[in-house]
């Protein structure tokens, strides 16, 4: 929705979760062949060897998802690895600059993004999110949402 990444050297872009292509992350786009990747949250960097992009999945795949994939080589045939940083930039924003103010703005607008409803239903102070986010660890944030939300199931479940 609100984070767009350009490609370059690829080290900050995961390849199926953000969005570096025109029309959305891949994992919108090919849902089934997400779920059976591999390497889910891999960087486009960690996936592309010598300017070719290299998929692996956990099952060999069948005629529609080999179709699949094939469109998929055709939106990354155009990808070409430098030696620059990605660059990262707020579509939501004329400047490029993230700004909360216009990310408040689409969400009440309509405009709800479903990674955004977990933020919502997550009970973890303050402190911890503060704390997470200097780090820049983005795998440290996911993993502490997919473990609240195992909590938050399991209590939903034992009720």
């Amino acid at each position: 929705m609100g984070a767009r990444h350009a490609i370059h050297n690829g080290r900050a872009t995961r390849f199926w979760v953000d969005w570096w292509h025109e029309k959305g992350p891949l994992k919108d786009q090919f849902p089934g062949l997400f779920v059976i990747a591999t390497e889910p949250l891999a960087t486009v960097a960690t996936l592309f060897r010598g300017n070719q992009c290299r998929l692996t999945f956990r099952r060999e795949l069948c005629l529609g998802e080999r179709v699949e994939l094939a469109n998929i080589a055709r939106l990354v045939e155009v990808v070409r690895l430098s030696e620059t940083q990605d660059r990262i930039s707020w579509s939501l924003e004329p400047n490029g600059k993230f700004s909360v103010r216009s990310l408040y703005k689409s969400l009440c607008q309509g405009i709800l993004h479903k990674h955004y409803g977990i933020v919502w239903e997550i009970k973890v102070p303050l402190k911890a999110w503060k704390l997470l986010a200097r780090r820049g660890d983005r795998q440290a944030v996911e993993l502490v949402i997919g473990r609240i939300r195992a909590l938050h199931a399991s209590i939903r479940d034992s009720v």
